[in-house]
């Protein structure tokens, strides 16, 4: 097995491949990030709620948020945003995590492959060994309204203005979007936590939580993740 450059995710010999296409990515992504009007930097796995954070704030600032994707402003960046985990060493900041439950990630995003739930897990060690500020955010949370957006902004230490927003409206163009470049499965039950998990047989959960706890030993485990067992 081989790593991607620039990143955590291993390829096998004859994926070499897909490893430079990561490693291209990978440098793309990076670049997007420069400038930006904070030190704040947003790490997650892939569909995690990225978009829709990118969403409320730009919607309540009027600063452009980073992404391959525009959203709808141009201009600096308000922050700095990564997928992997091991690019967040080489930044001294103040460091977001947002985390989704194991199981939706599993089924959404990782082809349901264990071995590709490496970087879910690396997430949450670099976010816990982080010595500077740092801000967890579940997508959970994320999703219900703008309480989370407006924690985060304060957090990060940017003004905004969510009165003339209405949630309903705001939800609906940002899942068109969305759904228009990358697909939605839970369009039409957005706030359905439960979507991914109830495709999922007992056993099945049993075995990635034994991976996860293997991966990240049981006191992270417990510490971030173990509210998804219920």
């Amino acid at each position: 097995m081989k790593k991607c450059k620039n990143c955590d995710k291993e390829f096998t010999p004859i994926q070499r491949g897909l490893r430079a296409f990561c490693s291209r990515w990978c440098k793309r992504e990076f670049k997007l990030n420069k400038p930006s009007l904070t030190n704040a930097l947003v790490l997650s796995n892939p569909k995690s709620g990225l978009n829709w954070l990118r969403h409320c704030c730009e919607r309540a600032t009027g600063h452009k948020t980073p992404g391959i994707t525009h959203l709808y402003l141009k201009g600096t960046n308000l922050f700095k945003r990564t997928h992997h985990p091991l690019n967040v060493k080489h930044h001294e900041c103040k460091l977001i995590l947002i985390l989704r439950n194991y199981h939706s990630i599993f089924v959404r995003i990782e082809n349901k492959s264990l071995d590709n739930m490496k970087r879910y897990c690396n997430c949450i060690i670099v976010f816990d060994k982080h010595v500077n500020d740092k801000l967890l955010i579940r997508y959970e949370d994320l999703i219900v309204d703008f309480s989370q957006a407006k924690r985060f902004l304060d957090f990060i230490g940017i003004g905004h203005d969510f009165s003339k927003l209405d949630l309903e409206e705001e939800r609906k163009t940002s899942l068109d979007w969305y759904g228009m470049r990358h697909g939605s499965w839970t369009k039409k039950d957005v706030l359905n936590t439960k979507f991914y998990v109830d495709k999922l047989a007992e056993e099945t959960k049993l075995t990635i939580k034994a991976r996860l706890v293997e991966y990240l030993g049981k006191e992270l485990f417990d510490k971030y993740l173990k509210v998804y067992d219920t």
